[in-house]
């Protein structure tokens, strides 16, 4: 056994298990984007609100740590659950610093000028004590006048089937995806199937919450973070929000602030 696999928590496992992106982390990194808009995004919202002179990032749900190739001009440290997933990003990503944790309990040593939770992190915490407790965190992590970007799910799948043929490191591959939305629970569960150049099929299941943009605001609020922006992407910004995924960007008290 492995030391990343002795290590986990059943919850990491779980993760793992549900998700073939998580198994393969080389994977989820080809699918990563463009993270260099991240860079772009942060400097346009520092500069709005900023802190300034901002050096340092906490990205709370770092997966793999790609982020980190875009924050290279700042001090990043990146939590996530999975230890394989810290390990790969140690092997991988040498700019960051990386540690396991559960971002509804850890708790640093120091403040950090920039707390990003990305990637629909929040949408695999399915409790209101889940979600208040991470919010804690980020409140408890953030210096004075902190930034803070979350991005996740705020709306139902669209669509409840798609396919679609996607490059993949060794070729193409095709994928079915199916949606279903359990309205009472406010889960979204996500089938899909991987049909891969070598001849495998894989299967994997998940289910994420998906929450309101006002409860959202409401846990930041109740966390001491106020509010300051909500977007779907770079280039919407000041349009409704319309999902499934948006930002909510808000701020910590600064020195001073007595709200």
């Amino acid at each position: 056994m492995s030391l990343s696999a002795s290590v986990a928590s059943d919850q990491a496992r779980a993760l793992a298990a549900g998700n073939l992106m998580y198994r393969d982390p080389a994977l989820h990194d080809h699918f990563a984007g463009d993270v260099g808009a991240l860079a772009a995004l942060l400097d346009l919202l520092l500069s709005e609100f900023g802190p300034s002179g901002a050096q340092s990032v906490l990205d709370l749900g770092c997966g793999t740590g790609v982020h980190s190739t875009a924050l290279t001009s700042y001090e990043y440290v990146g939590i996530d659950l999975q230890p394989w997933l810290i390990e790969h990003a140690q092997a991988t990503y040498p700019h960051g610093r990386f540690a396991v944790g559960d971002i509804t309990r850890y708790r640093s040593e120091r403040r950090f000028d920039v707390l990003l939770s990305l990637g629909n992190t929040l949408a695999y915490l399915h409790t209101e004590e889940q979600l208040n407790a991470a919010c804690a965190t980020v409140a408890a992590s953030a210096a004075p006048g902190a930034l803070v970007v979350v991005h996740t799910l705020v709306s139902p799948p669209a669509t409840t089937h798609s396919q679609q043929d996607v490059s993949v490191p060794d070729g193409q591959a095709t994928v079915s995806i199916d949606s279903a939305w359990d309205t009472e629970r406010q889960v979204a569960t996500t089938t899909r199937i991987w049909a891969l150049p070598d001849g495998e099929e894989v299967t994997d299941t998940f289910d994420r919450r998906v929450r309101s943009i006002g409860d959202l605001q409401t846990a930041l609020d109740n966390a001491g973070l106020d509010v300051r922006e909500t977007f779907d992407s770079y280039d919407r910004r000041g349009e409704p929000v319309q999902g499934p995924s948006a930002y909510v960007v808000a701020q910590a008290p600064d020195v001073g602030d007595h709200r």
